[in-house]
């Protein structure tokens, strides 16, 4: 092997025996202090100080105080990154009712995972190097969690939810077909997806359902109104609607969307264009309502 490969094997299996295992027994005491939590122009601004090495990434969450383990998870996450031993996390409360009134559950917590060669260098591989009234050990890994509950004074207004279903809408119409896709969407139904969706695009695709899934997975739909409809021939029509889905973090995200709903199949014995089929690209990009 040249000497230079040879080096920076030697090098680089020096760096992975000094991560894992320098420092066994060399316990470091770590600190995670909340100084300031307040509420700026509607969003919970989470900031503290820390011992932990900057590049660190922590996780803030923001949470209703008192909630038993057997209700749903509501609350939210974000990153934070220390920088000269401190951290800041800006979080926007869910619009839920829940949220309306505290007290909160402020969290902090790290955890080895996911971070940097010069944090697992302090802390260890496994987090073997953290010690402190914080430590918990999950699995043989040691990471630090703090807890703290704060009274605030929040401004939420929850959203209003409602879903327009298919029967509000006439057989054969633009709208019916946009309802029953929203339905399909609420309920995961890629295939009924894939057989509402515009015929053009289903045939160019492999596998149409997969890839409708991959769009709006992440989406849990929750509400779904239509507040426009412009018939821009007889084979498009351009329906507005209003949508709020549930994220992965628990936000309730709402959007305006204008989609083309086109008339695209051929009736076999007398040519007539007779079902409609959403352009589900037209979907996918919206903007907060007015």
């Amino acid at each position: 092997m040249p000497r230079p490969l040879i080096l920076g094997a030697l090098l680089m299996t020096s760096l992975i025996f000094l991560v894992g295992c320098g420092g066994e027994g060399q316990e470091t005491a770590t600190t995670l202090v909340l100084t300031h939590v307040r509420v700026d122009s509607g969003d919970v601004v989470i900031s503290g100080t820390t011992d932990l090495p900057d590049g660190t990434r922590l996780i803030v969450g923001f949470d209703v105080s008192g909630r038993s383990d057997t209700q749903p998870d509501i609350g939210v996450q974000t990153l934070a990154t220390v920088s000269q031993g401190v951290f800041e996390a800006r979080i926007p409360p869910p619009r839920r009712e829940e949220f309306r009134e505290g007290p909160y559950e402020i969290s902090v917590s790290f955890e080895p995972r996911d971070q940097n060669e010069a944090v697992l260098f302090a802390v260890g591989l496994r987090g073997q190097k953290l010690s402190g009234p914080l430590v918990v050990e999950v699995d043989g890994v040691r990471e630090m969690v703090l807890i703290e509950t704060r009274d605030l004074q929040l401004s939420v207004t929850p959203l209003t939810l409602s879903f327009q279903g298919p029967a509000e809408f006439e057989p054969g119409t633009a709208e019916r077909a946009l309802a029953e896709y929203a339905r399909a969407w609420r309920d995961r139904d890629w295939e009924g997806m894939a057989r509402l969706t515009e015929k053009t695009w289903v045939t160019e695709q492999t596998n149409p359902a997969r890839l409708l899934e991959a769009f709006y997975r992440s989406k849990a739909l929750k509400g779904f109104v239509i507040i426009d409809v412009e018939h821009a021939s007889d084979l498009l029509t351009r329906i507005t609607f209003i949508i709020q889905w549930e994220t992965a973090k628990r936000q309730i995200i709402e959007r305006q969307i204008t989609a083309g709903v086109i008339k695209g199949a051929l009736h076999s014995s007398t040519g007539e264009r007779v079902d409609w089929g959403v352009d589900p690209l037209s979907t996918l990009t919206g903007r907060a309502p007015d």
